[in-house]
Order: C-alpha cells, then structure tokens, then sequence
C-alpha cells in the first residue's frame, strides 16, 4: 500500500526496495535498493522527514529527502523468523513484529526508537515456551498494532501451527 506526504508517494515493492514518486507527475525521485526477498504483507510508514519499513529481517529508516538510510535494527533469530508487517510509527517510537513458524517459533512486538531504531521495549505474544515446540509456532502479527489516544496498543496475533491440529494432537 503506498504512503504519501504532501508532495511524495512512497511505494516498497517484494524485493524491500523503496521508491520515492513525485505525487504529480509519477517521476522517480530516488529509489533505495535493499534486493532483500520479502513475502510480505510488507509496507512503509513516514512520519515527519524519514520513511520507516522493513526487509524481511531487519526495520529500517531513510531519509525522506534522497533514500539515504539512517538506520537499520536486525530483529530476527532462529524462532523469529520473519518481519510481515508494516511499521506504525506513535510518538517516536516505531511498531513492528516478528513471526515465529515451527518449530518453537514465537511472535514478538518491537518498540523501536523511532530516532536511532534502538530496542526500546519487545513483548513476545506467547507466555510460555510451546508444550510441544517441535510441532508448533505463531504468535506474529498479521496487521499493524493500533494505539488509541491514551496510548494503549492493541495487536492481534495469529500463524498458529499446526493449523487445524495433528491426528495425536487435534487441537492444534
């Protein structure tokens, strides 16, 4: 989904790569190559003179001016796999999840500084470790949070595995 600001559209395509549009004419005003393979849902958010997104891996920001990139946080681990996502940016801080596929694989929200992309907070979305890590994982975001005026954030999780149960474990 493109994001825009009073002259800019901001469009990221399956490979990460970012490009900046004149909302007029359509004419490229830069692009910034990341070639970095993600599946999506990806997207960009801008808020004031920076883009923020994410590759499938890391969050990022650029320089609404010329694509310059400003920063970069890694996020993903073995039970993180993946940044599906796109990024909501609150009072300077920055909002995006990992997801967590099996086995053992965990969601987590990221706070990020929305300055320096530094970890400000994380909240994994499963408490406890799977019963049965071998055969299980979820727990990611499959929409971007919501904050309400008095700053409560609101997330719905999913990628549950095994979807549906296995024949010895049939409630998943």
């Amino acid at each position: 989904t493109p994001v825009a600001d009073r002259t800019t559209v901001y469009v990221q395509d399956l490979r990460s790569n970012v490009f900046a549009l004149d909302s007029e004419t359509g004419a490229v005003r830069w692009r910034h190559r990341f070639d970095a393979p993600n599946e999506g849902p990806n997207g960009l958010a801008v808020a004031g003179a920076r883009v923020y997104g994410s590759t499938d891996s890391d969050a990022f920001a650029l320089s609404t001016r010329d694509g310059r990139q400003l920063w970069q946080r890694h996020l993903t681990s073995a039970t993180q796999q993946f940044v599906d996502v796109a990024p909501v940016v609150w009072r300077g801080l920055v909002f995006l999840s990992t997801v967590g596929y099996a086995p053992g694989g965990r969601g987590t929200i990221y706070a990020l500084d929305a300055r320096t992309g530094r970890i400000q907070w994380q909240f994994d979305t499963i408490e406890k470790p799977w019963p049965h890590p071998r055969e299980s994982g979820g727990g990611g975001l499959w929409y971007p949070v919501s904050v309400d005026g008095d700053g409560r954030l609101y997330a719905g999780n999913s990628n549950p595995t095994p979807w549906g149960g296995t024949r010895r474990r049939p409630n998943g």
